[in-house]
C-alpha cells in the first residue's frame, strides 16, 4: 500500500478522535486496526515555539493544547508518538518535507503544502488577526500595507498568502511571533499577522500593551 495512503489512514483515525474526544471508544475500520497493530509508533513533527497551541519547554517536553490532544490520541489508539525535536518552525518544515517524520501535529492547509502532504479536517480553529501599533490605526487591513513592512515567521501559512495576494507588502522575517510582535511594538515594522489565540497569549506574557 502506498505510504501516502497509509499516512492518510492514520490521519483519518486522528480526525475521528478529534471530533469525538469524549467518546469512550473509537470506531476504526478493520484495515485501520490492522495498520495500527502493524505500525504502532510514529515520528511527530511539531512547531517548537507556538504556544498556546504547542511548544517544546525547557526540558524538551511537548506542551500546549495540541500536545494534550495528541496525548489523548496515543492513549486511545494505543500508539506511540515520538516528537522529533527541532529548534524552529523553519527547521520543522525541512524535516517533514524530507520525510523525517510521519505526522505533523497542527498545520494549515495550502495549495503548496497539499502537493506533498495529506490533511484532515480542522480540529482547532482560530481567526487570523492583523496587529499594528496603536499609533498606526490607518493600517486597518492588509490592503493598507502596500509598500510597508510586515513581520512574519518564514513558512507560516500567511507567508504564502502574502506572497500571492499582496506582493507589494515588504515581508520582514523573524524567528518567531514574539520577535515579530516586539518589532511592531517598537515601530520597527508596521504590522504582523497571526492566529488570535497566539497573539493574545504573547501580548499578555510579554506585557505588550501598545
Amino acid at each position: 500500500m502506498p505510504a501516502r495512503i497509509l499516512i492518510s489512514m492514520l490521519l483519518s483515525c486522528f480526525y475521528v478522535l478529534f471530533n469525538a474526544a469524549i467518546a469512550q471508544e473509537i470506531k476504526l475500520s478493520a484495515e485501520e486496526e490492522a495498520y495500527l497493530k502493524q505500525t504502532p509508533a510514529f515520528k511527530l513533527c511539531i512547531d517548537p515555539d507556538w504556544l498556546p497551541y504547542e511548544k517544546l519547554d525547557i526540558e524538551g517536553k511537548h506542551v500546549g493544547l495540541v500536545a494534550e490532544y495528541l496525548d489523548l490520541i496515543s492513549k486511545r489508539l494505543n500508539i506511540e508518538l515520538t516528537v522529533v525535536k527541532t529548534s524552529s518552525w523553519e527547521e520543522t518544515q525541512k524535516f517533514y518535507q524530507y520525510g523525517m517524520c510521519d505526522v505533523v501535529s497542527a498545520l494549515n492547509k495550502t495549495a503548496e503544502r497539499e502537493s506533498h502532504l495529506l490533511f484532515t479536517e480542522p480540529y482547532i480553529k482560530s481567526p487570523a488577526v492583523l496587529v499594528v501599533k496603536n499609533t498606526n490605526m490607518n493600517a486597518a487591513k492588509l490592503a493598507d500595507l502596500n509598500a510597508r513592512k510586515l513581520a512574519m515567521v518564514k513558512g507560516y501559512v500567511y507567508d504564502e498568502k502574502l506572497r500571492k495576494d499582496y506582493p507589494g507588502i515588504e515581508v520582514v522575517y523573524e524567528p518567531n511571533m514574539e520577535a515579530a510582535l516586539n518589532k511592531v511594538s517598537v515601530g520597527a515594522v508596521d504590522a504582523t499577522l497571526g492566529p488570535l489565540f497566539l497573539i493574545f497569549a504573547l501580548t499578555q506574557d510579554g506585557n505588550i500593551n501598545n
